[in-house]
């Protein structure tokens, strides 16, 4: 790894992916969200020509709307952050059972597993910076001017999960969809004297 850039605005990450596009470096570009993703990934590159983009800057919720069940986040974003923003609401994170600083984003990019459903069900739409340091979005966003039914595919070809995995552009932000949070939430402990009326309960 030749060097670690931590840009805190989209608006860097354009200029960055620029200078590295439009000059030809003898490197690459390495975007990482936390690099805390334990088991799906690292902060560390798997080549040593690279520059790292750490994304841990981009920490801003940048809108809740419980009613409607969604959230549009920056890569810095963890699980703990995102729930203590939603403590209190009607609604929940599909949290994995990684650790709290974790990135949302990044192990969703990574197809990491929820508690509740897999992680890449989570998201609506991506905003990305190409490899020119163009900005796109794709999926689905909310409109500021009216309120429209959240639908991650639209019409025609989804574009959404050519951005999980791959290497195609630097995610900036994402719209994830948030759960109805229960009333309640209990946790069983059942005890069997053998494993033979174990299996009976539960068959």
């Amino acid at each position: 790894m030749r060097a670690v850039i931590r840009p805190g605005s989209v608006q860097e990450i354009q200029a960055i992916v620029r200078i590295f596009h439009g000059n030809n470096p003898p490197a690459g570009l390495h975007a990482i969200s936390t690099g805390r993703n334990w088991g799906l990934g690292s902060a560390e590159p798997a080549t040593d020509d690279v520059v790292t983009v750490d994304l841990g800057r981009m920490n801003s919720v940048r809108r809740v709307d419980c009613d409607a069940g969604y959230a549009v986040i920056e890569p810095g974003v963890t699980q703990l952050c995102l729930a203590e923003a939603l403590d209190g609401t009607n609604r929940m994170l599909n949290v994995t059972a990684s650790s709290g600083h974790t990135s949302v984003i990044g192990n969703a990019l990574e197809r990491g597993v929820g508690l509740r459903r897999q992680r890449t069900e989570d998201l609506l739409g991506l905003e990305i910076v190409l490899p020119d340091g163009e900005l796109a979005r794709v999926g689905w966003w909310p409109e500021q001017t009216r309120r429209t039914a959240a639908n991650p595919y639209g019409l025609g070809p989804s574009l959404l999960h050519l951005f999980t995995q791959s290497n195609l552009g630097i995610v900036a932000a994402a719209v994830v969809s948030l759960l109805p949070r229960p009333e309640s939430q209990r946790v069983l402990r059942l005890k069997f004297p053998c494993a033979r009326r174990c299996r009976r309960a539960v068959f």
